[in-house]
């Protein structure tokens, strides 16, 4: 059997920053969670409906980690409205014009760092646990 892998040169996805989700909905706007993403059992990504201040609105996913942790806050007694205060802060990005948008936490380092396997060859684990953390 032949090892799936296709090599190529690696050209990284380009994302563009729309800003965050509070700077699209404007000051007069609102924020609002869509009904089906606080149903009990519900683990798709969670919908945020924003609404300008003309009265149009629009949905937008939230990244799955940013769903997950939102739940869990949600469920350990967070408010709604804080839950979207913070949402709001958050940057809304898109790969390319066909894409969907999304709501996600910052990025923080967005070039592809790579090292080399003899590097990666010192790095050493204490323990199964420890490589599973990772």
């Amino acid at each position: 059997m032949a090892l799936n892998l296709k090599f190529e040169k690696y050209e990284g996805v380009n994302l563009e920053s729309f800003g965050t989700l509070a700077s699209i909905a404007g000051a007069k706007g609102s924020l609002a969670f869509a009904p089906k993403s606080l149903l009990a059992g519900n683990t798709k990504r969670m919908v945020v409906v924003i609404t300008k201040k003309d009265g149009e609105s629009s949905t937008i996913s939230c990244a799955q980690r940013v769903s997950e942790a939102t739940r869990a806050a949600l469920a350990n007694g967070m408010k709604k409205a804080d839950a979207l205060g913070i949402i709001s802060k958050l940057e809304v990005i898109q790969a390319d014009d066909d894409a969907v948008p999304y709501i996600t936490f910052p990025a923080g380092q967005s070039t592809l760092e790579s090292f080399t396997v003899e590097a990666l060859a010192k790095v050493t684990l204490k323990s199964f646990e420890e490589a599973i953390a990772l």
